[in-house]
């Protein structure tokens, strides 16, 4: 009986699948695995440009989604927003369009950062300001229904794609002309 003969392959796919109550993160085995079998194949297309950004982006994407699940889509909105908005920018001549446009960025990016990182304690800190006034509120989203899950690095990727349409604002740079 050979290695291979021993392993249930039916279970094997299971890794790939997204599991809450143990997300993938950086310090686990199964990051290390996929790590040691990532970087042979960077090294094998580090000739061919666009292989290699679609291998990363697509890598980069699996990892986002091991550890944060459907969350990834909120990577994905992200990242094209911006592009698409930067890419408005450098079509736009007009100072006020631009700057429309930025604060449409600026909007949205920060919107989605302050919904997951401050929902519940803006919340939470309403109903207490008004219990001390006298004002009492049943609990909008009971506390057992709560879904604490914040996404991986959502701070950092909010503000790496806003950055991009800050620094293409004011100056008139043209943007990038691919998503890599």
């Amino acid at each position: 009986m050979t290695f291979f003969d021993t392993i249930d392959w039916g279970d094997s796919l299971d890794v790939l699948r997204f599991d809450r109550e143990s997300p993938m993160i950086f310090s686990s085995g199964l990051f290390l695995f996929c790590a040691l079998f990532f970087l042979p194949i960077y090294m094998l297309l580090r000739k061919t440009t666009t292989l290699r950004i679609i291998y990363v982006a697509s890598s980069r994407f699996f990892f986002y989604y091991e550890s944060s699940g459907e969350y990834v889509l909120i990577l994905l909105f992200a990242a094209t927003m911006d592009y698409f908005i930067g890419r408005a920018m450098g079509q736009s001549e007009d100072p006020r369009h631009r700057k429309r446009l930025l604060i449409t960025s600026v909007c949205v990016n920060l919107g989605m950062l302050s919904y997951f990182k401050y929902f519940y304690f803006l919340l939470d800190l309403g109903q207490t300001l008004l219990a001390a006034i006298g004002i009492t509120t049943p609990p909008a989203v009971p506390l057992e229904a709560r879904d604490y899950f914040i996404p991986a690095g959502i701070s950092f990727y909010t503000f790496q794609t806003l950055s991009y349409t800050v620094d293409i604002s004011p100056k008139g740079d043209y943007p990038t002309a691919s998503l890599d």
